[in-house]
This record gives structure tokens, sequence and C-alpha cells, in this order.
């Protein structure tokens, strides 16, 4: 009985340090590929469209903010209260659209401190936030929040396509017009998905979640 009692400890030791060794990779993985995404050379790669800039590179960085709040530890996350989870998706619901407005692009193209905060904050205000709640809301909330989404991005899109003079000095009018479009297709697609997922029942959980 205590040598079955010993083998059962060391499993249990072992399984819980192969778990934290893997949620550290995840995170430092995470952390480099955001600090890759800031180099001048590559911030040039997705900044010089704005299709890219916007819907590549925005994402990609608040996705990379959901892969670090997925490789925290899962009793950290289940400890979370529940009274801020909807805090927390609201935050990383407005801080997005507010790095999506005309002008804070243009300001993270030319001037350092929004430069700086937007390779900050989407990861940490957006990604992270959401990824840390998401599962400590009931079915109420996420539609909240995804409904909320879906119709900030409708305005934005419309924003963007009826729009006649430029909204972003550095982008042309019929770049912001197919940014628009890209955006209602987006919504088409995340409200599918949702529409799914309801019928479903399945649930969408962080990457290495129990």
């Amino acid at each position: 009985m205590t040598v079955i009692t010993t083998n059962l400890s060391i499993s249990l030791t072992v399984r819980a340090v192969i778990g934290a060794v893997k949620d550290y990779a995840v995170l430092m993985v995470a952390v480099g590929l955001i600090m890759l995404l800031a180099l001048p050379q590559v911030r040039a790669l997705f900044e010089q469209y704005m299709v890219t800039h916007m819907l590549i590179q925005l994402p990609l960085l608040v996705i990379l903010g959901m892969v670090i709040g997925c490789g925290i530890a899962e009793k950290y996350r289940r400890a979370l209260p529940y009274c801020y989870a909807l805090p927390l998706l609201l935050i990383a619901l407005f801080n997005s659209m507010f790095w999506m407005l005309p002008k804070v692009l243009d300001a993270s193209l030319e001037q350092t401190l929004f430069i700086a905060a937007k390779f900050l904050l989407l990861p940490c205000l957006s990604g992270l936030p959401a990824a840390l709640a998401w599962k400590n809301t009931g079915p109420i909330t996420q539609a909240f929040f995804i409904t909320n989404l879906l119709s900030m991005l409708v305005v934005l899109a419309w924003l963007y396509i009826q729009a006649p003079v430029r909204l972003c000095n550095y982008y042309l009018v019929n770049e912001q017009q197919h940014v628009g479009e890209i955006l209602l297709y987006m919504t088409a697609l995340i409200a599918l998905w949702w529409v799914l997922k309801l019928f479903t029942g399945n649930k969408i959980c962080c990457p290495g979640g129990e």
C-alpha cells in the first residue's frame, strides 16, 4: 500500500512539473512572438497596408495575449471571481475597439508612445483579460459580450465603407473601404460561429485547458 501511495505521489509530482514547464514554455513563446512583432522590420511589413495592420497585426497581438492567459495555470484561472469576468471582457472589448479607430491607427504609426502602448496594451488589456474571464462566464454573459462585439464591428465597418474622405492619413480611401468590407464578413463569420455554438452546445476552451 505504501509503495502504491509513493508511486502515485511521484506520478502526480511529475505531472505537476511537466504542466508547469509547459505553461512556462507557452508564456515565453507568446512573449517572444510579441517582441518579434514589435521589431521595426516586422512592423513595417504589417503596417504598410491597412488590411494587414488592422486585421492581422492587431488580432495577432490579442491572440498572443490570450495564449498568455491560457498559459496561466488552470487553478489560477478558476480562482477568478465570477463578478470580475464581465468587467474584464468589457475591458478587452473596448480596448480592442480603441486601437481600431482611425486616429489611433495613425498615432500607432508615428508616435513612439502609441507604438509601445499598442504592443503592450493589446496583449495585456485585450487578450489576457478575455482568456482569464471567458471560461468563468455563463452563456448570458458570453452572449452579451458577443452581441456588443458584433454591433461595434458593424458600426466600424459602416464608418470605413461610407466615409467619403480618408479617415487615416497613412492609408487611402479604397484601403479603408476594403477593410470595412472585410470587417462585415468577419462579423458574419463570428455571428455564424456563435449560432453554431449555441445549437451544438460546444464550449470554446483555452488551448491546454482541462
